[in-house]
């Protein structure tokens, strides 16, 4: 048996569904088209793969080495591009790329078309209540509040609390965090307390988070493991508490409230919002979390000023800050 190193060129995430997706074990006798180093077009078959280096699917295989027997006959390196595997019975000539196909195009069309209709019965009940409302808009904006949220597309900021357009300024990601390292919320808070001078910042959790729901579980998640870490960091300060709870699903919802409470103090160690408050008394911090099931919002009380008493001296970034939340 004729052994080869075959290198991968770029991830393999854009092979189209036409061609299944193969892991590094289940390549053994499939033909795929793609453009290789051997200078032979048509299928190629792999099989008897065995790994220099641990490789778990075709997309890790990266820029690192495998073996295999492959019916090009070829010896040496082999460079393989993103593959696209003709359907079966039909030419090999020329492969329709599922993103160009009629069905997706036509799709596409209807949906920008809804758009439309939608933003234009929008605008006409809008200037039926209001006739001056996109003339005063167009102004400024004033919003109250700033709100933290969750991405989750059944909480809407809002349509929930009541607000109208302009009324609040918003940021939401997978389980509403306030990070340190995150630029784009730090930035969207340091607009929102220093330029627009909302008085109130409102964390909003929810039951049924599917973030805090994932932290929960011992699971490789890729790149959103980096994330879910925060929550749960979350889970490890509080494990007693959580564990002491009779079943997964309080847990869960334990874990919703907690989470809001950190991110709520975690809103109150930024140094813009310290220094505003120091000159302002504003802005207020709120902790809450939206029961989707019965469209309720409940408030998540926390005393900041007891939390980091012991700690006062590392996070009152300010000597003057004597505050009570």
């Amino acid at each position: 048996m004729l052994l080869r190193k075959c290198l991968s060129t770029q991830l393999l995430s854009s092979w189209q569904a036409a061609a299944p997706m193969l892991s590094v074990a289940n390549l053994g006798k499939r033909s795929f088209h793609s453009t290789c180093s051997c200078g032979i077009t048509g299928p190629h078959v792999h099989s008897e793969v065995k790994t220099e280096s641990p490789m778990t699917s075709v997309p890790n295989v990266g820029k690192r080495h495998f073996h295999s027997t492959c019916s090009c006959g070829i010896a040496g390196p082999h460079v393989h591009s993103p593959v696209l595997a003709p359907e079966s019975g039909k030419s090999q000539g020329k492969v329709e790329r599922p993103w160009s196909s009629k069905e997706v195009l036509a799709e596409e069309e209807r949906f920008v078309k809804q758009l439309h209709q939608a933003n234009s019965r929008w605008v006409s009940s809008k200037m039926d209540t209001s006739p001056k409302f996109f003339e005063n808009s167009a102004k400024d904006q004033k919003p109250i509040a700033l709100y933290l949220g969750c991405s989750d597309s059944r909480v809407t900021a809002e349509m929930m609390l009541g607000f109208e357009p302009g009324e609040l300024f918003v940021h939401r990601n997978i389980a509403n965090l306030v990070i340190n390292t995150d630029m784009s919320m730090l930035s969207v808070m340091q607009f929102a307390v220093e330029v627009l001078e909302v008085k109130h910042v409102i964390v909003m959790g929810h039951y049924g988070c599917g973030g805090v729901k994932a932290s929960m579980q011992a699971h490789n998640l890729g790149l959103i493991d980096n994330w879910l870490r925060n929550i749960r960091d979350v889970h490890r300060n509080y494990h007693q508490e959580l564990e002491a709870l009779p079943s997964n699903e309080e847990r869960f919802k334990r874990l919703v409230h907690l989470n809001v409470a950190e991110q709520v103090v975690n809103v109150f160690k930024t140094s813009f919002v310290q220094r505003k408050r120091i000159e302002t008394g504003y802005p207020r911090i709120h902790g809450m979390v939206y029961d989707i099931a019965t469209g309720k919002v409940k408030n998540v009380e926390v005393n900041i000023q007891e939390k980091l008493q012991a700690f006062k001296d590392v996070y009152s970034l300010f000597p003057l800050y004597n505050d009570k939340q």
